[in-house]
């Protein structure tokens, strides 16, 4: 066998010559930091952002942990709860880009429906288009290939942009990360089955080890499927640092001091809004904070989960839990004073304060979730008969309009051959009366000429208890439209024919419904009837009831701002009736629904529709008594020397809630 030379073997065996973009492939691959990657590429929206330019980092200091936690090879699943108006959508934003650049994979961001969709589809495209980094990656520089419910492709990866209906959203198409937007908002329950965060944490298995699943959004009801997400995580919060103690401390919104009147109560919203009546308090030092002191604080942040403390000098009180599992929480309080301050704050809390004392807990309910990013406990509402019972006023009978009331609705529910109508009255700061309630027959409702006695009842005068030469009528009146319906028509009912008869906004027609199907809205206005000014309204009858519950069924309610008041010879029939419903949590929603079957529940319904016909009319504009003190002595004086005056060929129309005589 021959020899073979050194020199051969040398040369047989040595490797090819690299190519630039072969050795780009082998090197070590530079991944930038995610807040010095968005400081340089991306570009706040020209047309949604007030600040011009690329993002910076000194105007949301508190989201670094996120981005840390974003771009770190452990942390797999990342909740933000955080009050509105936190950049939350910016960040998604920013992040979205980054992964386009610089670790592409397929992607999956979804928001709550197809309107938001676009909306959120916008703002991208306008900081994309700013973004050359971006930008480089659609084919042919060209920002319209964003694709709407369905996969786009660019040059390195897929992604979609869609909501939890849209059929491209929860296919069964491997995925690496998923950006959820305002979860709070987006379906509980899909049609087929299940929930969309379950279904979607199902499509990461494939690249579980290096994935990434980022939900932003603002807080909801306890035992939502937001609330069911965040308990499986690690709690954090923001701790921020008092400049004259140096202690720090979690923001809280009951750290807010509000000046009160002498009398002790609050003074009006618009008075915190003009400043000086409202202070951040320091619960180390109680030393009152500026703005500028504020934001100082929260400059100097530290997050610490749940557990652990931040001492003074910024250290955490003990070593830190490894989760893959992370949730972290923003109250409005972090937010920079260019965008909001106490002060504003402070006027948005008295406003919703005020509303909860009238019986709405809406506005408060909203103030907790969406500026103190806390989620709302809503305890299970029984209704009791004898608690019921207890709110009989002796100071009038049925038929009577006691003192106080300054407006009367009516409320009507429309069965084959007769009506439910309730009669309320209302009074100032949303304190009401029950004037009368009952069955009233009128034959096959179908027919028109059936519905006399019903315009009869609508306008029939009620004797004040006071003094009995003061009558009062009714002001509005809310008739359910949903029984009666054409064969072909729905808009050419019974119903909508009759109220037609009266004044434009007088009587109107309404459909009930849930908040399953109306969220937190208390009703919804449709476009008119061809060929008329009437208008129908879809009103969300489980927010109607809260209210009810408040001023009826709470035992700790009594007479004054929101409270119910129930004449001394009501029937045990209409306490029956008013008492047939009980809220029960279904996929994370409180609703109402009879106790048991068979129960009656008509003049419940008949009172959630008077209560809408007084919002409509303008009840919680009403001033105190006094205020008409004046007016209504003049107006009697007026009224007695023409007592005879003919009102017969008059339409029935708004009174301005005031007594006639």
């Amino acid at each position: 066998m021959t020899a073979l030379d050194p020199t051969t073997v040398l040369e047989y065996f040595r490797p090819a010559k690299m190519r630039a973009e072969h050795l780009e492939v082998l090197g070590r691959r530079h991944k930038p930091d995610l807040a010095d990657w968005m400081e340089e590429n991306y570009y706040l929206g020209k047309t949604t952002s007030r600040i011009k330019g690329t993002w910076k980092r000194s105007i949301t200091p508190y989201w670094l942990p996120v981005l840390e936690w974003l771009t770190d090879i452990t942390t797999r699943v990342i909740w933000v709860i955080a009050a509105t108006q936190t950049a939350k959508s910016t960040i998604l934003g920013g992040y979205f880009g980054y992964i386009i650049d610089t670790d592409p994979g397929p992607t999956r961001l979804v928001v709550p429906d197809e309107k938001i969709s676009r909306k959120r589809i916008k703002k991208l495209r306008s900081s994309f288009k700013a973004s050359k980094q971006i930008l480089r990656h659609f084919r042919g520089n060209d920002i319209n290939r964003f694709l709407i419910g369905e996969t786009t492709e660019l040059d390195n990866m897929i992604f979609t942009l869609g909501w939890p209906t849209a059929p491209d959203t929860l296919v069964d198409d491997t995925c690496r990360y998923g950006l959820y937007d305002e979860v709070e908002k987006w379906v509980q329950q899909l049609p087929e089955g299940g929930d969309p965060i379950s279904e979607l944490h199902s499509r990461f298995r494939t690249f579980y080890n290096v994935s990434k699943q980022v939900a932003f959004t603002s807080p909801g009801l306890k035992g939502s499927l937001t609330w069911r997400n965040v308990q499986r995580c690690q709690q954090w919060h923001v701790w921020i640092r008092c400049s004259f103690c140096l202690e720090y401390h979690i923001p809280r919104w009951h750290n807010v001091q509000l000046d009160r009147k002498p009398d002790g109560h609050f003074f009006e919203a618009d008075t915190y809004e003009r400043g000086g009546k409202a202070h951040y308090v320091c619960p180390h030092c109680k030393k009152r904070w500026s703005e500028y002191e504020r934001w100082d604080a929260v400059t100097h942040f530290v997050a610490c989960p749940d557990g652990l403390e931040v001492q003074t000098g910024g250290q955490i009180s003990g070593p830190i839990e490894f989760s893959a599992y992370k949730a972290i929480h923003f109250p409005c309080l972090l937010v920079h004073p260019m965008f909001s301050t106490v002060d504003i704050l402070a006027a948005e809390f008295i406003a919703a304060w005020k509303e909860k004392e009238q019986g709405n807990i809406d506005p408060y309910k909203t103030f907790r979730c969406n500026e103190e990013a806390e989620f709302w406990e809503q305890r299970q509402r029984q209704t009791d008969a004898a608690q019921v019972g207890t709110h009989r006023d002796q100071s009038y009978r049925l038929g009577q309009v006691p003192r106080g009331v300054q407006m009367v609705t009516v409320g009507t529910d429309v069965q084959a051959d007769h009506v439910w109508m309730v009669v309320m009255g209302f009074g100032y700061r949303y304190e009401r009366w029950l004037l009368w309630a009952g069955r009233i027959e009128t034959g096959n409702t179908a027919k028109a000429e059936n519905w006399q006695v019903v315009e009869d009842m609508l306008t029939v005068e009620w004797t004040s208890a006071v003094d009995p030469a003061i009558l009062y009528r009714a002001a509005r009146g809310a008739i359910d439209c949903r029984y009666q319906r054409a064969e072909r028509d729905e808009e050419s009912t019974v119903v909508y024919s009759f109220c037609l008869r009266f004044e434009e906004g007088v009587v109107m027609p309404v459909l009930g419904s849930g908040r399953d199907r109306m969220k937190d809205v208390a009703y919804r206005v449709s476009k008119p009837l061809a060929g008329s000014d009437l208008k129908r309204y879809l009103v969300n009858v489980d927010a109607y009831k809260d209210r009810l519950w408040n001023g009826l069924h709470d035992p700790e309610r009594s007479p004054g701002p929101g409270y119910m008041h129930l004449p001394a010879d009501i029937a045990v029939e209409v306490i029956d009736q008013l008492s047939s419903e009980e809220q029960v949590l279904n996929e994370g929603q409180w609703i109402w629904r009879l106790k048991h079957r068979g129960a009656r529940n008509h003049l419940l319904d008949a009172t959630v529709y008077a209560d809408f016909a007084a919002e409509i009319g303008g009840v919680f504009t009403l001033r105190d008594v006094d205020f008409y003190k004046g007016l209504l002595t003049s107006r009697q004086r007026r009224e007695i020397k023409n007592k005879n005056i003919d009102r017969e060929d008059r339409k029935p129309g708004f009174l301005d809630g005031l007594p006639t005589l």
